[in-house]
C-alpha cells in the first residue's frame, strides 16, 4: 500500500525546495533486468511509492509484490507523457505483468524528480527501471542533485530487458530529489520504487522465517504446491520466481 507519497517533477529547471532537500544516494552498479521479477525487484521494506510509466488511464498493478500506478507524471506535467509500446521487442520475461511494467515508458524532457512525505533520518532504497529495446544504444542517467553523483542504466541489458539501478540513502528532510537525464537529451524511464530500506538476509529453503530448514517448511511448500497466483515466499516460494514448483523443493533438500 502507498504511503499517500507525491511525486512532483520539474523538466528542464529545479524546483525551487528541491536541491536543499536531496540527501546522498548511494548508487550501486546497474543490474541486467531477467525473466526473474523476483530477484529483480529488490527490497523487503515498505513501499512509500511505485509508479511506472504509461498512459494516466491505465490501470493500477502488481509485479514482484508491488502496486505499480500509471500516468503519475504524464497528469502532473505539461508535455511529458505515458505511453506503452514494443519496447521488449517482441521479446517476453514469461510474466505479463512484469511485461506489461518493461513495456510502458514516461517520456519527454530531462528533469527532477520530487519524492514527498519521508521520514527523516531513515533510511530508503529508490530502484529505477530502463528498457527500450527499439533503441538499445541508449543510456539513462540518474543523480541527488550533484551532476558528479551519477548512476546510469543500459536500455539494452545483456539480457534484451533493459537494466535496473539501486540506490540507498538516508533522508535528510520529508522529500527528495532525484535527477533524470538521457545521454540523448531527454529522460524516458520505465519505472521507479522508493521503499524503506529492509533486505531479508534469507537462508536456503527457510520458508517461514524461522531461521531453521525443517518440516514445517515442507508442509508449506507441499499445501501450495503449483500455486501461482499472489504468491509469497511463505507459501514455499523459496527461489521468488512466483510459483512453488520442484525448483523449490530442490533448495530446500
Amino acid at each position: 500500500m502507498f504511503n499517500n507519497a507525491k511525486l512532483l517533477v520539474g523538466l528542464g529547471v529545479c524546483l525551487a525546495s528541491s536541491v536543499s532537500d536531496a540527501a546522498t544516494v548511494a548508487w550501486d552498479q546497474a543490474r541486467d533486468n531477467s525473466v526473474n521479477v523476483g530477484s529483480d525487484i529488490i527490497g523487503d521494506g515498505t513501499v512509500v511509492f511505485a509508479y511506472n510509466g504509461g498512459p494516466a488511464d491505465a490501470t493500477p498493478f502488481t509485479v514482484g509484490g508491488v502496486d505499480f500506478v500509471s500516468g503519475v507524471i504524464s497528469t502532473m506535467v505539461t508535455g511529458h507523457q505515458g505511453a506503452v509500446g514494443d519496447f521488449l521487442g517482441g521479446t517476453s520475461t514469461g510474466d505479463a505483468n512484469y511485461d506489461r511494467l518493461l513495456t510502458s515508458v514516461a517520456y519527454g524532457a530531462s528533469g527532477d524528480i520530487t519524492v514527498e512525505n519521508l521520514i527523516i533520518d531513515t533510511q530508503y532504497s529508490v530502484q529505477f527501471f530502463y528498457n527500450d529495446q527499439r533503441l538499445r544504444d541508449r543510456n539513462l542517467l540518474f543523480h541527488d542533485g550533484d551532476p558528479g553523483n551519477v548512476a546510469s542504466a543500459s536500455a539494452a541489458g545483456a539480457n534484451n530487458f533493459g537494466q535496473s539501478v539501486l540506490g540507498l540513502f538516508t533522508a535528510d528532510a520529508n522529500s527528495q530529489l532525484f535527477n533524470v537525464s538521457g545521454d540523448w537529451g531527454a529522460a524516458d524511464f520505465t519505472a521507479m520504487i522508493v521503499r524503506e530500506a529492509v533486505f531479508i538476509e534469507y537462508i536456503d529453503g527457510d520458508v517461514d522465517g524461522d531461521r531453521d530448514v525443517d518440516l514445517d517448511d515442507y508442509y508449506a511448500m507441499r499445501d501450495n504446491f503449483n500455486k501461482s497466483v499472489d504468491v509469497v515466499r511463505g507459501d514455499g516460494d523459496v527461489n521468488r520466481d512466483f510459483v512453488v514448483d520442484l525448483e523449490d523443493y530442490a533448495i530446500i533438500e
